[in-house]
């Protein structure tokens, strides 16, 4: 099982003198709702320390075919694990909503966590984070597509950082069919089904109404 104290995000693992320190000795970056943080084979040269907003981790299959890697909150780091496979990016990296960071350069990382001690925390971390995509994706091919649907669901809420209304889903229907593979006309109906069932609201943003009820499409199985 992944290690569920990593999953919560880097900022959790290491001293909070760590994380300040990384961000005064990064430079700030925002994107805006949709756009690229990062493209899948670029050259890399920082990492980013996400302090605001959810991302998208994903990428393109030989057959064209999108794949949902993961989702990622404030927090975390994105763009490590380009430094040990030969210093490109992995996977394409899109912002869900307005999103803050800090990007900091490898060498200026490494340095800080090895200073304050918690090198091997990072370790710890990108471990739990590619167990937990694995998993993730395996499950989002297999699973039936309500349960994929509400599962995406629950995480987007679940990474909503205090402030930010978790209620609300950052993703249009066509994105949501996008990201999972299913259709817009088998997404149209599960979501109509969801909105009859009381789970979501009926605006035409995808708006959660019972979570509860939501988390046992997503976890049938979990009491």
């Amino acid at each position: 099982m992944p290690d569920d104290h990593a999953l919560r995000g880097f900022r959790a693992l290491v001293p909070e003198r760590t994380w300040s320190t990384l961000c005064k000795l990064g430079f700030r970056r925002a994107f805006s709702k949709g756009e690229p943080i990062f493209v899948r084979g670029a050259p890399a040269s920082s990492v980013l320390l996400l302090t605001s907003g959810r991302v998208e981790v994903g990428c393109h299959t030989e057959d064209g075919d999108y794949r949902l890697i993961a989702l990622r909150g404030a927090g975390d780091v994105i763009g490590e694990v380009a430094f040990e496979v030969g210093g490109v990016r992995t996977a394409d990296v899109f912002a869900l909503e307005p999103c803050a960071a800090f990007a900091v350069p490898l060498g200026t990382f490494e340095r800080v966590l090895v200073a304050d001690g918690v090198h091997r925390e990072l370790g710890r971390y990108v471990a739990a984070k590619l167990q937990r995509a694995g998993q993730d994706s395996v499950d989002m091919l297999s699973l039936p597509p309500l349960r994929r649907i509400a599962r995406l669901m629950v995480q987007l809420a679940d990474l909503a950082e205090p402030g930010h209304d978790p209620r609300l889903i950052p993703l249009s229907q066509t994105r949501l069919g996008h990201v999972l593979g299913l259709s817009r006309s088998l997404v149209a109906g599960l979501v109509a089904q969801l909105r009859q069932e009381g789970i979501l609201s009926a605006e035409r943003n995808l708006t959660i109404e019972r979570f509860d009820k939501l988390r046992r499409h997503a976890y049938p199985n979990r009491e």
